[in-house]
């Protein structure tokens, strides 16, 4: 649920953060700039059935814990990104990290509960994401106003060192 959250609480801060993004690589057109967003989202979604099929063959944990480590890991790459044309490879790899959670999290989380409590773990599951819609915004905006806008993709490095920690 988490991991869940901090995928969901990158996708709003991005929003947040696009605007400082174009600012800093002003000499880069809004229509390349915009795959910051939209790579990260196709990469996702073309994924997602594949790591759900991993996460099948090769384990649920073991492939949510490589996702979820791509995804903290590459997020630091985000933040670093020196010019648009790695910013945008960092978003996709994020994207495919982000497929791997997203994927695993739920089928992980399943099994844990008996059959007539399984509703409220969804529902937990499904909170714990509306939480990073929620706070993404203002998270990502904290993080730009304090530093600059490569601090809202660092929000995730630690929480997701935590769960990758825990997860183990």
């Amino acid at each position: 649920s988490t991991a869940t959250f901090i995928i969901i609480l990158d996708l709003m801060a991005t929003n947040i953060a696009f605007p400082f993004i174009e600012l800093e690589f002003a000499d880069t057109p809004r229509s390349t700039l915009a795959w910051v967003s939209s790579g990260n989202g196709i990469a996702a979604a073309a994924l997602l059935l594949v790591a759900g099929r991993l996460g099948d063959r090769y384990g649920r944990r073991h492939i949510f814990l490589i996702g979820l480590g791509i995804f903290t890991v590459i997020s630091a790459v985000t933040a670093a990104a020196p010019n648009p044309t790695i910013l945008i490879a960092a978003r996709v790899g994020q994207g495919a990290g982000a497929a791997t959670v997203t994927s695993t999290a739920i089928a992980l989380l399943m099994p844990l509960f008996p059959p007539d409590r399984r509703g409220l773990a969804v529902g937990i599951w499904g909170t714990c994401a509306s939480a990073g819609a929620a706070t993404g915004p203002t998270l990502g905006a904290i993080a730009i106003e304090a530093v600059d806008w490569r601090w809202a993709f660092l929000i995730n490095v630690p929480i997701g060192l935590i769960v990758l920690t825990l997860g183990r």
